[in-house]
């Protein structure tokens, strides 16, 4: 994921001042580098992390607050494998906004990697105050396409187990009542 890095960093000089982008350079490339420590510390203490929807339970929105809260996020993201490039938009004072696609162990197994949205930084001496990522519609729906495809092949084995379990304690009991009859 070198490259991934890399790549922000070079779309990253021609978007906006450079101490804007400083903490949100190092986020990326600490998340890329599986660092949570490193990229909780680009946030201020009270920072926040907005994410809409609010994946995999598709509530509206999710919000953490507070840097432990958001390095605690970064250990269960990086956990499973979480990757992301950015390309910068044009900034606007010292709101950053860029165009990014994530990866993780989840998406790439259901086959809807990379899943893509819009991340808006406002960045405040040095430091990540609030970060809103929204994902596109179209990442959305290929979620919910493969939660629902999840949900369908987990309905059908749990009903699958279900009924082998009251075959075989019906079996049983039909064994059980046979050899009581026979005297054994």
């Amino acid at each position: 994921m070198v490259a991934a890095a890399f790549f922000v960093v070079s779309q990253a000089a021609e978007a906006a001042d450079p101490a804007l982008l400083a903490p949100v350079e190092a986020e990326i490339r600490a998340l890329n580098n599986k660092d949570a420590e490193k990229a909780g510390a680009c946030y201020t203490d009270d920072g926040v992390i907005i994410v809409r929807p609010d994946l995999p339970f598709f509530g509206a929105e999710r919000t953490i607050t507070g840097r432990a809260a958001v390095t605690q996020w970064f250990k269960d993201i990086v956990a499973i494998n979480f990757r992301m490039e950015a390309t910068f938009l044009p900034a606007d004072r010292n709101q950053i906004k860029a165009a990014v696609k994530t990866w993780n162990t989840v998406t790439e197994k259901l086959g809807i990697a990379p899943i893509d949205g819009i991340a808006e930084y406002t960045v405040e001496g040095g430091k990540i105050v609030k970060m809103v990522y929204v994902m596109t519609p179209e990442s959305v729906e290929r979620f919910e396409s493969a939660r629902n495809r999840v949900l369908a092949i987990t309905a059908v084995i749990l009903l699958a187990v279900v009924a082998l379990t009251w075959w075989g304690i019906r079996r049983f009991r039909r064994h059980r009542a046979a050899l009581r009859r026979s005297g054994c």
